[in-house]
């Protein structure tokens, strides 16, 4: 179904001549992509624990009871019985969310077909629960929502990673670029082959940048839109255009080992680019290898 809807969406004699032809020419690519992807990808059943017992609720209501009981009168007894109450409340919601576990897992499947189900069932329920505090601002004031956080690291970020001062003036800068060079030989176009080839080689658990685009994802891709990208690609070159998109990274804040996670400075950044700016400078670079051995 994905390459089906990829090759009746793809448009694959767009114009690649100009720096915004390549623009569009990307933004389409993503698109169809996109939208084959979502299209042609089944619907996940999240697993959401179903409502307490009859049981549960009556003895919930038997120790806020209880509870109202001890706060009035603070005698003995009443504490003994609402301790009581507590610890068997706890043991039977325990009890009861290990049997609705147990009935999700038996639902479940094991092999490719269901996308091995079972087996991510079992790794979410033994992975330590994500933690997501606060961040304290520069000011000493806190950032609760996502937003309000990613002011906080931008702040950070900018503070931190500064341009490093340029030491020529701009008249050596035209200078230096207006000097006269050999003339180099023109560019081998690439192949459709080493587009293939290059896809394939591609680690698959690597992160997608802001496109969402894997390189599982790419492996599945349709001859035409093969095709499609050996065009883009060889134009790039030919015009000496970097698509604007290609240059995008999402960045990721991971928290160092043992620092305290409400500081800004406890979080090492890293940039997820798009893979197929990753695919580009692999074929770019071995097209220099291939223009250096002439």
């Amino acid at each position: 179904m994905f390459r089906s809807i990829v090759e009746s969406k793809i448009n694959i004699n767009l114009p690649l001549k100009t720096e915004w032809d390549l623009m569009e020419a990307v933004e389409h690519f993503n698109e169809c992509v996109q939208n084959a992807a979502w299209d042609s990808t089944p619907a996940t059943k999240k697993y959401t624990e179903p409502e307490c017992s009859k049981h549960i609720r009556e003895l919930v209501a038997e120790k806020r009871q209880a509870r109202k009981l001890w706060q009035i009168t603070r005698y003995k007894k009443d504490k003994t019985r609402l301790n009581y109450l507590t610890a068997k409340l706890k043991k039977l919601i325990q009890t009861e969310r290990n049997e609705n576990v147990q009935n999700h897992l038996r639902n479940l499947d094991v092999t490719a077909a269901s996308d091995y189900s079972l087996w991510k069932a079992t790794q979410r329920l033994k992975r330590p629960t994500a933690s997501n505090p606060p961040i304290r601002r520069m000011d000493g004031s806190w950032a609760k929502s996502d937003s309000e956080k990613g002011e906080a690291f931008a702040h950070h970020l900018a503070k931190v990673f500064l341009p490093n001062p340029s030491k020529a003036n701009s008249k050596e800068l035209t200078d230096f670029l207006d000097q006269p060079y050999q003339l180099d030989l023109p560019i081998e176009r690439i192949k459709k082959s080493e587009v293939i080839e290059t896809i394939k080689n591609l680690k698959q658990n690597k992160a997608p940048g802001y496109d969402l685009i894997t390189a599982k994802v790419l492996r599945e891709l349709p001859e035409i839109a093969i095709r499609f990208l050996m065009h883009l690609f060889n134009c790039i070159l030919t015009r000496g255009i970097f698509p604007p998109q290609w240059k995008v990274a999402e960045i990721k804040m991971i928290l160092k080992p043992g620092k305290a996670p409400e500081e800004t400075s406890s979080y090492r950044p890293i940039s997820l680019l798009p893979v197929l700016s990753k695919v580009m400078e692999i074929l770019n670079t071995n097209t220099k290898h291939r223009n250096s051995r002439k």
